[in-house]
């Protein structure tokens, strides 16, 4: 189950409403959006979009009013000015959007990747760092940042809307059916170069080409570049195909992990990690919100009822993942920084930042314990901290469900037992920073005594001062009478 979405407007369909308003002929129903717009963006969780859009509008609507107190100079470097900063600013929220490596990429890198025209870089270069463009260009470009903006964000958010689901779900249909043949396609070449390390070099431009077109299904399937794919289920439709037999999962149950001996996660299969991993790291620096969705959709299916490690290959492959990315070396994605908000069935993950921390599986394992998931908990667990936790939830997830009331007694005490140790980590975490403080503050005041701190020399009136005019050298006095030649002037 998860939490409501938090948008700047009350129903769907007061997004193809202002989506009309902007996009109309009439100047007055484009000034009526343009001030709703700023309604929303007074609000929270407003899309940058739509920011962008109103900003492009409002600049267009400027040309059109007439501007008695200007000259036509004037008035031609006015509507430069507006429609430089509408350009800069939609550039620069569409690039800081997909900002999500640990270092920053370059602006047109990020605009090759999600399909921005790279003329709109160049533009904003001009606009920043040299004359301002002509206003015929800035015409072309509002109009075609326009074009872009209805392409890659207005319909396809209202088209998730149940009001236009309908006439899309034969499109969804062919989408989500051209994202699998990609991925075949993928894992196709992908093993050859598994097996064959001499052929990555001769088919890298293929598997490029393999991921650009992956990540257009994706968007285009989970909805588009701009949509709150961390909150929305589109996204996770697109991303439970991968967990698909046949694809992260194989389709033949001899390729998956057997069961361990000692009935603990086995190992993932070299053949399956060296296959999908480079796919995976790339759609996590490329789709937003896609790490989150990906690692709550392994732990959706840990968790689901009765899943077991012995009885499920499936499920064991499943865990396999689970435990390669948490395990002894973390995965390790470069797009740690970005924030997309994604909420578990239990409302736990906060951002992908919480989601790559290796207590959350184990959390999220522990309040849904099932025999899989307990198994994934005590491989992760790396102490005795969650010792006394474990044999809890593992009394609940194998207790008798007749005796509810007793039941009930043990999940609430293993959900304080979480809370209560998250305070302790929080406690421990303070108390680590404040000593780091004061082992800095020991090391400065060890470098410098008191007869240090006394030499310093602070604020003083010198002894010789004397009160001047602002401006003049101590003891001389301008002329302050200008020249007759200067006052024609």
């Amino acid at each position: 189950m998860k939490l409501p979405r938090r948008t700047p407007y009350e129903h769907a369909d007061a997004l193809n409403q202002l989506h009309n308003l902007l996009y109309s002929d009439d100047a007055q129903a484009q000034s009526q959006g343009v001030s709703i717009a700023h309604v929303w963006l007074n609000r929270s969780s407003c899309p940058h979009a739509v920011e962008s859009t109103s900003s492009l509008v409002q600049a267009r609507l400027l040309e059109s009013l007439s501007h008695p107190l200007l000259d036509r100079h004037q008035i031609d470097w006015t509507l430069r000015s507006s429609y430089s900063s509408a350009l800069l600013r939609f550039v620069n929220s569409v690039a800081d959007a997909f900002q999500t490596g640990l270092y920053a990429q370059s602006i047109f890198n990020i605009a090759q990747r999600i399909g921005l025209p790279a003329w709109f870089v160049e533009l904003r270069h001009a606009a920043t760092h040299e004359e301002l463009p002509s206003l015929q260009v800035c015409r072309q470009a509002c109009l075609s940042a326009l074009q872009w903006l209805d392409a890659h964000f207005w319909w396809p958010n209202m088209a998730t809307s149940s009001s236009v689901q309908p006439m899309t779900q034969g499109v969804s249909q062919d989408l989500s059916l051209s994202l699998r043949r990609s991925l075949l396609s993928y894992r196709k070449i992908a093993k050859q170069v598994a097996r064959d390390e001499s052929l990555r070099k001769t088919q890298q431009l293929r598997i490029e080409k393999l991921f650009a077109r992956i990540d257009g299904s994706i968007r285009a399937v989970g909805g588009s570049v701009f949509v709150d794919v961390g909150q929305d289920s589109t996204l996770e439709e697109a991303v439970d195909i991968l967990f698909e037999p046949g694809y992260i999962v194989p389709l033949a149950k001899r390729k998956r992990p057997r069961p361990a001996a000692d009935g603990s996660v086995p190992p993932l299969p070299s053949h399956l990690y060296n296959t999908w991993f480079p796919l995976l790291r790339h759609l996590d620096q490329s789709v937003q919100g896609f790490t989150s969705t990906f690692l709550d959709g392994l732990l959706r299916r840990l968790t689901s009822r009765n899943a077991s490690l012995a009885g499920s290959s499936y499920t064991r492959c499943i865990a396999a993942w689970l435990v390669a990315i948490f395990g002894e070396e973390p995965w390790h994605l470069e797009g740690a920084s970005s924030r997309q908000a994604m909420q578990g069935e239990d409302g736990m993950m906060e951002d992908e930042d919480e989601a790559r921390d290796r207590s959350y599986p184990i959390k999220r394992c522990l309040l849904s314990p099932t025999p899989a998931s307990l198994v994934v908990a005590r491989h992760l667990n790396q102490g005795s901290q969650w010792g006394h936790v474990l044999e809890l939830a593992n009394l609940i997830a194998t207790g008798d469900k007749s005796q509810r009331s007793e039941q009930t007694g043990r999940e609430e005490e293993l959900m304080s037992l979480i809370e209560e140790m998250e305070r302790h980590s929080e406690q421990v975490d303070l108390e680590e920073d404040e000593a780091g403080r004061q082992i800095v503050q020991r090391a400065i005041d060890d470098s410098m005594n008191e007869q240090d701190w006394a030499a310093i020399p602070g604020w003083a009136v010198a002894q010789d001062w004397q009160p001047c005019p602002l401006g003049c050298l101590r003891g001389a006095v301008p002329v302050l009478q200008l020249p007759p030649v200067l006052y024609s002037h």
